[in-house]
C-alpha cells in the first residue's frame, strides 16, 4: 500500500514540535510496513527574514528519506500570513509539490489529508486529478470551538462531504465535524505517541518533593492561570509539593506575574520551550502530569505522560475523556479551580503502578495499534490492500 500524506502542519528545523502529532501517524504507518510520501510546503515567518535564510529556504524542493518515510519539501516563507489569498497560494504550491511527488515516486493508493484547513481542499483537488480516494483527519481545535467563519465552514464542510472518510481524534471532535457536514465514513482514531522515545525513567522517580508537571502552550486556552490557582490552593494543605510548567506562548509574562503574586515563586518553575528530549526529561523527573485546557481535540502530552508511568489529571474539555479512564488519573469540570486542586491533592495520596499506566497506554495508542486502525480505513475506502 503506498499512501501520499498531504499535512497542513508538520516539523521543521525552527518549529520541530508543529504537527509532531502528525509526523507519529506517519512514522506508525512506515513501521507497519506501507509505503508512505508526505508533501509539505513550509511557511517560515518573514519576520525572521535575512540574507543568510533567504539562501537557505528560497522555494526551492528537497527530497530526503528518513525511518522509512520519503519527504518532499518546499523552503518557503509565509508572505500574506493566514490571509485567504496566503491559503489559495499555498494550495496552489502544494499541488504542483505533490505532481512532481507523483513524477518521481508514483502514483499513491489512498491520499491523506491532515486538518481541512488547508490541506482538506488540496487533497479534494488531488483526489479529482489522480482518481484516488482521500482520508481527511481533523486536528483542529477551531472546529471542536465552532470557531470558524462562515467562508472557513464552507471549506471545511465541503473537503468533509467530498471526502471518502473522515476521521477524527475524539468523539466531541466527530459531534462538532458532524454539525458542519454529512460525511461519507466517519471514524475516530487517536493521535500516537512513539512509546520508544516516551520510555519509563532510566533511575526511579522521586517522591520528595511530589512534582506536577503540564506542557502547553502559554495561551488563554489553556487555562494555565486556572492551574496556578489551583496549585496555590493544594500548596495551602500540602506545602512538599511543586509545579513545573513547561510551554511558551503570548502569556507567558502575565503568568510568571500570577505565581508571583500568589506568592510561589519557588515553588513554580518556567522552563519555556523545551524540545523533545527535554520534555521527556522533565517527564520523567515528575510524578504527575495537569492539563487545566478548556478545550482539547485529543491530549497527546497525556498520552505521553502515561507512557513515561505517571498518573495524569485533565479538565473534561473534548479528547482527554477518550483518554483518562479510571485507574489512570483523575477528570474534573472545565473551570473548576477548586476540583483541579483537590484532584493534585487526591493524586499525590494515591499509588499509581508504572508498569501498569504505560502498558494499557501502549494497547490503545502505540505505533501498531494507531496503524491497524488507519490501515483498516484505506482498505475499506479501497485504497490498496494490507502492507
Amino acid at each position: 500500500m503506498h499512501v501520499l500524506v498531504l499535512p497542513s502542519w508538520y516539523p521543521t528545523p525552527e518549529r520541530p514540535w508543529s504537527g509532531i502529532f502528525i509526523e507519529n501517524q506517519v512514522l506508525a504507518l512506515a513501521r507497519a510496513g506501507v509505503r508512505v510520501g508526505v508533501v509539505f510546503v513550509e511557511q517560515r515567518s518573514v519576520r525572521t527574514l535575512s540574507a543568510p535564510r533567504l539562501r537557505e529556504s528560497h522555494f526551492q524542493t528537497v527530497s530526503t528519506t528518513d525511518r522509512g518515510v520519503t519527504m518532499l519539501r518546499m523552503k518557503g516563507w509565509n508572505t500574506l500570513a493566514q490571509t485567504r489569498l496566503g491559503a489559495r497560494m499555498w494550495l496552489a504550491l502544494s499541488q504542483r509539490l505533490a505532481t512532481t511527488y507523483v513524477d518521481r515516486f508514483g502514483t499513491p493508493d489512498v491520499l491523506h489529508a491532515h486538518v481541512a484547513l488547508w490541506a482538506g481542499p488540496l487533497g479534494m483537488r488531488l483526489r479529482r486529478t489522480l482518481a484516488r480516494p482521500c482520508v481527511v483527519t481533523e486536528h483542529s481545535s477551531q472546529i471542536l470551538r465552532h470557531a470558524l467563519d462562515r467562508a472557513e465552514q464552507r471549506a471545511a464542510s465541503r473537503a468533509y462531504r467530498e471526502a471518502d472518510a473522515v476521521l477524527a481524534l475524539s468523539r466531541g471532535l466527530m459531534t462538532s465535524i458532524e454539525s458542519l457536514a454529512q460525511v461519507r465514513r466517519g471514524a475516530v482514531v487517536p493521535e500516537t505517541v512513539d512509546f520508544e522515545f516516551f520510555t519509563r525513567p532510566p533511575v526511579p522517580r522521586s517522591r520528595t518533593p511530589f512534582t506536577f508537571v503540564s506542557v502547553c502552550n502559554l495561551v488563554i486556552g489553556k487555562r494555565v492561570d486556572l492551574l496556578i490557582r489551583a496549585f496555590a490552593r493544594a500548596h495551602r494543605s500540602h506545602p512538599a509539593i511543586r509545579l513545573v510548567i513547561v510551554g511558551m506562548g503570548a502569556d507567558a509574562q502575565a503568568l510568571q506575574r500570577l505565581a508571583r503574586e500568589c506568592g510561589l515563586e519557588t515553588q513554580i518553575e518556567f522552563t519555556g520551550g523545551l524540545p523533545p528530549e527535554q520534555v521527556r526529561e522533565r517527564l520523567w523527573k515528575a510524578n504527575a502530569l495537569v492539563l487545566a485546557s478548556a478545550f482539547e481535540t485529543f491530549g497527546m502530552v497525556l498520552v505521553e505522560a502515561l507512557a513515561t508511568g505517571i498518573p495524569v489529571i485533565s479538565t473534561r474539555c473534548g479528547g482527554p475523556e477518550e483518554i483518562v479512564e479510571p485507574g489512570l488519573g483523575l477528570l474534573v469540570e472545565r473551570d473548576d479551580e477548586e476540583g483541579l486542586s483537590r484532584a493534585m491533592l487526591e493524586v499525590t495520596e494515591q499509588s499509581y503502578p508504572e508498569c501498569a499506566l504505560r502498558d494499557r497506554a501502549l494497547g490503545r495508542f502505540g505505533f501498531a495499534a494507531v496503524a491497524q486502525q488507519l490501515v483498516s480505513v484505506y482498505e475499506s475506502v479501497g485504497g490498496g490492500r494490507r502492507a
